[in-house]
């Protein structure tokens, strides 16, 4: 009998195959499991980081926004301030005037819900509709502070319940001063919660997102969302708080995890104190909200991964279970970098990767689209390479600073490809990116925060010529010295080329003044212009101001000196006293200038002028009346003279004299007459001349005749 040999137990084998099998499966999951528990360790990470980024950015632009407004609050109330003294200085405020000006801040300052002036008591006199008896508030904390301190400055009140409005505000107020420095009242802004709670509610912090604004006692003055209805949240208390203990500390501003004391929600939070003012903005990202996207990965990993066993299992005998697992990896790695790349691209801000070296490693779709590149154009590229000159240098310097501190904050200019210039705001921070160090700059497009800070620079610039031509009209109140004045301060502020004013003397405008005087571009020729003619002509017909950029096209020109001088550009500004046109202000430039983005500011300049030239032809016409009363009385004097010496002649004629009145009684004697009848001027005064008068010779028909 034959031996075979003996074949191995395929038991073993398949148990051997099953043990390598599942230990591979074993260990392969078990990888995927770390993989997905670190990716979703750091998603979480970046999740928290960008909440804290956009919490920090949030509460940045809200304390920038809120100073903005108090700063030109103040500003504002600084004018108001400076104009009232004005007023008290020159014989008293008019309220008309006081009030008009009042409207016209208030115009310009859409948040302010209203602008009051109160006397000493503390009882409303100017701005708005004043009820009767007129509201006070002389029980308010704000002007109590005021009165009894004369050096303090802007002070601003905790939350107030209006007692004109019925409604809910903060109140920014100022002191005022009589002459002799005593108190003479308050004037101050009402700011609406509801304006904060609208700035707030814009902002996109997500479903349970909270701003809140509280003062230095930590009570809360506006809240986005109110705990439970408009005005819920004022005056909460934010003691024993986490950012109560940070201020406490020392600091004016922090980010941190904290669960809400007033809802109770986690969220993170930043605070920032509002500059120099006694208020802190906070801002809060709930954490339910920003971890919601992580959540739905958490999920979505935890299927992929259970599904991925399965597969794994189902297809082991197979041995193509590494390349599926390989695939499934793959495709989760790939719909992970296409989630990432969604958020990246879609930012509110554009966002560049940058090496320690300051060499683009990545761009997202906004930065490529502000700055009109493609991403493959911008890799490797330095930022040095699209910013305006004066800032290229500065690159490497940022570079060195973000290395060094981890974070920076600075402003440049971008320039995209067509040449335009892109104010932009960059916050930057060092961050682990695959591995190594990177450089995540968020770079924000801040044009409309440079054109407002540009529009607020020339109001004070206008504000600030106004004050300075008020100051002159109200020193030198003489007709010419208001003209020349008005002349040059236009010169200053507008320089055009040539500055001509015209007096209207019926339909004639006459040329009295022109500056400069040696200006290449005055001629002489034709001085008297007629109402309804040329640029001018036609302000003082329309009683509105006439603006032409291009004379030479334009056919409201009908002057042919203007354009053989070389004038190009002409403004023709109407001096209105009570909607009557008194005279007419000319610019004139060389160049194409358009004056009439100005015109808002050029029409209350005039006015201003107009003001003082009607004070000063008020003062004239008063001069006049005064040489012409000193006359009178002179005459008068000369006259009672004469007629003193006539009375002294009469009493000293030789002849008796008597003055009767038509009815024959007597009013004067004179010594003579009482010599002659014996009668004394007490006996004769009021007697009638017949029963005093007869000389016997005539009969009584003759005396009759006499009298009669």
């Amino acid at each position: 009998m034959s031996v075979l040999p003996k074949t191995p137990d395929s038991n073993v084998t398949v148990r051997a195959y099953v043990a390598r099998l599942v230990t591979a499966l074993l260990a392969i999951n078990l990888f995927i499991c770390v993989i997905i528990g670190l990716s979703l360790r750091n998603s979480y990470r970046m999740h928290q980081e960008r909440a804290e980024v956009m919490s920090r950015n949030l509460a940045l632009s809200l304390r920038s926004s809120i100073n903005d407004a108090l700063d030109t609050a103040d500003i504002a109330l600084l004018a108001i301030a400076e104009e009232v003294s004005h007023h008290h200085n020159n014989n008293g405020a008019d309220k008309r005037v006081l009030n008009t000006y009042l409207d016209k801040i208030h115009s310009r300052l859409p948040f302010i819900d209203s602008i009051r002036i109160t006397d000493a008591n503390g009882t409303f006199i100017y701005g708005g509709e004043i009820l009767d008896p007129p509201p006070s508030v002389a029980d308010r904390e704000y002007f109590i502070l005021l009165r009894d301190n004369p050096k303090e400055r802007l002070v601003i009140s905790k939350p107030v319940f209006g007692k004109i409005s019925k409604k809910w505000l903060v109140v920014c107020s100022r002191r005022l001063n009589q002459a002799d420095g005593s108190f003479g009242g308050v004037v101050f802004m009402a700011i609406g919660l509801e304006h904060f709670s609208k700035m707030f509610s814009s902002l996109d912090m997500g479903s349970q997102g909270i701003a809140t604004l509280f003062d230095a006692d930590y009570s809360v003055v506006a809240r986005h969302p109110e705990l439970s209805g408009p005005g819920s949240s004022v005056g909460k208390s934010l003691k024993g708080s986490t950012v109560h203990g940070l201020i406490e500390a020392g600091q004016s501003s922090a980010t941190f995890i904290v669960h809400s004391p007033l809802d109770g929600i986690e969220r993170t939070v930043s605070f920032q104190k509002i500059s120099d003012k006694p208020l802190y903005v906070v801002v809060g990202v709930a954490t339910s909200d920003y971890l919601a996207e992580w959540q739905k990965e958490v999920v979505l990993m935890g299927i992929m991964a259970a599904l991925f066993f399965l597969i794994s299992l189902l297809s082991a005998r197979y041995m193509y279970i590494n390349r599926k697992g390989r695939l499934a990896d793959l495709q989760a790695l790939k719909s992970s970098e296409t989630r990432y790349r969604t958020l990246f691209d879609n930012a509110g801000d554009g966002i560049l990767i940058l090496d320690m070296n300051g060499a683009i490693l990545g761009a997202n779709e906004i930065i490529c689209t502000r700055l009109g590149y493609r991403e493959e154009e911008l890799l490797g590229k330095s930022p040095a390479s699209f910013v305006t000159p004066e800032f290229v240098d500065r690159v490497p310097e940022r570079m060195s600073l973000i290395g060094k501190n981890g974070h920076a904050i600075f402003e440049t200019m971008y320039v995209n490809k067509d040449g335009t210039k892109i104010p932009t705001e960059i916050s930057a921070r060092v961050i682990d990116y695959e591995g190594q160090q990177v450089v995540m700059s968020l770079a924000r497009d801040v044009t409309e925060r440079k054109l407002a800070e540009a529009m607020i620079q020339q109001s004070l610039i206008e504000m600030t010529a106004l004050n300075d031509l008020a100051r002159q009209i109200s020193s030198d109140s003489f007709f010419d010295a208001i003209v020349d004045a008005s002349l040059a301060e236009i010169s200053k502020l507008f320089h055009p080329d040539l500055g001509l004013f015209f007096l209207k003397n019926g339909d004639d405008l006459e040329m009295l003044r022109s500056y400069p005087a040696n200006s290449p571009f005055m001629h002489h020729e034709t001085p008297t212009h007629h109402v309804g003619d040329c640029l001018c002509g036609l302000a003082a017909r329309s009683s509105k101001p006439i603006f032409s950029s291009d004379i030479l096209t334009d056919i409201r020109c009908t002057w042919d000196e203007c354009k053989k001088s070389g004038i190009r550009s002409f403004a023709a500004l109407p001096l209105l006293i009570e909607n009557n046109v008194i005279g007419v202000i000319g610019m004139a430039s060389g160049k194409e200038v358009n004056f009439e983005k100005q015109a808002s500011f050029l029409e209350v300049f005039c006015g201003e002028i107009a003001l003082g030239l009607k004070n000063a032809l008020l003062i004239e016409e008063v001069i006049k009346h005064t040489d012409e009363l000193e006359k009178e009385v002179a005459e008068r004097k000369r006259a009672e003279k004469e007629l003193t010496l006539q009375g002294a002649a009469l009493k000293a004629a030789a002849n008796a004299i008597i003055i009767t009145d038509r009815n024959g009684m007597i009013e004067w004697i004179n010594p003579a007459f009482s010599a002659l009848t014996g009668y004394s001027a007490d006996e004769s005064i009021g007697k009638n001349s017949r029963d005093l008068v007869n000389s016997g010779v005539h009969d009584k028909m003759f005396y009759k005749k006499m009298w009669d």
